[in-house]
Parts: structure tokens; C-alpha cells; sequence
């Protein structure tokens, strides 16, 4: 069933401040241990750009949910770089400073924002990731052109882990996420399509198929195992993948 976009976003808004694991407040064991299990897949995915990291003077996060994954390269960063989180529901990122304390961090700031509706200068950030959130995003278009509006020129914007597929089998791969987590609209992103977009909107776009076996449920760990080692397969069915984007106009 299709979702428009103010829709889908009411319930993401109204999902932070329900959950009974994540809602403001609370502190869950649950949440906890979801998110640590969720860690080592985001440092993986990053790793390829520790440099760039590294040598960034601000850092923003889209879809940060909470902001621990914020927190987490924040912490273990040697650099000095101001790590700002931003997301869709403010009363996800009332649980900023749980995380904060948690890693034993503070962030450079916060901001309940739509992915399109960036509230930051232009060329103020030199890079801007995404973790397993950009298909939630739907109005990739303008948020592809906010991302380059905010990033310096030749900086970098990531898309980590995201849910992916071929056009024609996008409808299958909706309808399997979704029944697999029915409380949001989950989506699933059309990897020719974003990187048409993000091209257009003045970026050097690739991506790179994610076979990673971290915190695969047993029948996705056989799935991905397969993918990882059989590569025609990964243009055929669904897939998760990194996008690596650079602004170079």
C-alpha cells in the first residue's frame, strides 16, 4: 500500500514518541544491546573513511534516530571534529544525551529537521552520512540537493547500509520489509535511481554492494553468505549497499 510523504512521516513522528523500548524517558536494556549489536556494522561501513573523517571539521548526520551512532564516532575519534545528529521526530533526539553520557561524549549540536529541510548554512559541513535511514527519506530528490548545499565543495555524503534492489522488484522487496517491521513504512531504496538523482544534483555517485554477515537474523545470514560469494546474484535481487557520493559542483 502506498504512503504519502506527510503520512509517513506523522508516523515516524509519532513511533519516537510511543515506542516502549525508545520513546523519551526511557531507558531499555532492549535498546540498549540493539544499538551496541548495531555498532560494529556502522564502524564497518565507515571504515573505509576514517581518513576523511578524521581530517573533517564538522560531521552531520542524517536520520540519526537517537544519535548514538553520532556518539559513538564522536568518541572514538581523535580529531576535533563537531559531530551535529539531526532527525525527522524531536522526540528521538531527546535521547541524545542518554547516548552522550553512555560514550562519555558531547555532540555539537542537534536538530529535529526534515532530510530537505536542512536548517544549516551552506558549505558548513564536510561530511554528511546517513546509517540504515536513507530509505525512509522518500523525497530523495531535495534532500540530495540539500546534502550538496551543505556540503563543502569536494566533501563526501554516505549512504551506509541501506535496504536496495532493482526497479522491477522493488514492489517484492517493499512488501517483504515491511511485514518484517510493520510498526513504520519502511522502504527500500532503487539503487539506479538514487544515483541518477544524486548525479543531477552535481555529485560523483557510486555504490558497493554491503554482502556484510553483522547482525544477520540465521535465513538473511544464508542469504547474504550466497550474495557474498555468487556476485551476479547482487544484480538480480535485493541487496543491502553503501552509496558514496562527492560533490564535485
Amino acid at each position: 500500500m502506498a504512503i504519502d510523504l506527510k503520512e509517513a512521516e506523522r508516523i515516524e513522528i509519532d513511533h519516537w514518541a510511543r515506542s516502549e523500548s525508545e520513546r523519551p524517558g526511557v531507558f531499555s536494556v532492549d535498546n540498549l544491546l540493539n544499538k551496541l549489536t548495531d555498532a560494529p556494522v556502522l564502524l564497518s561501513r565507515l571504515a573505509p573513511f576514517r581518513d576523511e573523517l578524521a581530517s573533517a571539521r564538522r560531521v552531520l548526520e542524517l536520520g540519526a534516530g537517537q544519535g548514538w551512532g553520532s556518539c559513538l564516532i564522536q568518541s572514538r575519534s581523535a580529531s576535533r571534529a563537531q559531530h551535529v545528529c539531526t532527525d525527522l521526530s524531536h522526540h528521538a533526539l531527546q535521547s541524545a544525551p542518554m547516548w552522550e553520557g553512555i560514550f562519555r561524549t558531547r555532540l555539537g549540536g542537534s536538530a529535529a529537521c526534515r532530510s530537505y529541510e536542512l536548517p544549516f548554512r551552506d558549505r558548513s559541513f564536510d561530511v554528511v552520512f546517513a546509517f540504515q535511514a536513507a530509505h525512509h527519506f522518500r523525497a530523495h530528490r531535495r534532500t540530495l540537493a540539500e546534502i550538496h548545499r551543505v556540503l563543502t565543495p569536494g566533501g563526501l555524503a554516505l549512504y551506509t547500509h541501506e535496504p536496495s534492489c532493482a526497479r522491477w522488484i522493488r514492489p517484492l522487496a517493499v512488501r517483504r520489509v515491511r511485514a518484517s517491521r510493520p510498526e513504520v513504512p519502511e522502504d527500500v531504496l532503487v539503487h539506479e535511481d538514487i544515483l541518477s538523482m544524486a548525479r543531477r544534483a552535481g555529485f560523483d555517485a557510486t555504490w558497493r554492494d554491503d554482502c556484510s554477515l553483522e547482525k544477520r537474523r540465521p535465513l538473511e545470514f544464508v542469504y547474504y553468505m550466497i550474495l557474498g560469494r555468487v556476485s551476479p546474484l547482487r544484480h538480480v535481487l535485493p541487496c543491502t549497499r553503501d552509496y558514496v557520493l562527492r560533490k564535485t559542483a
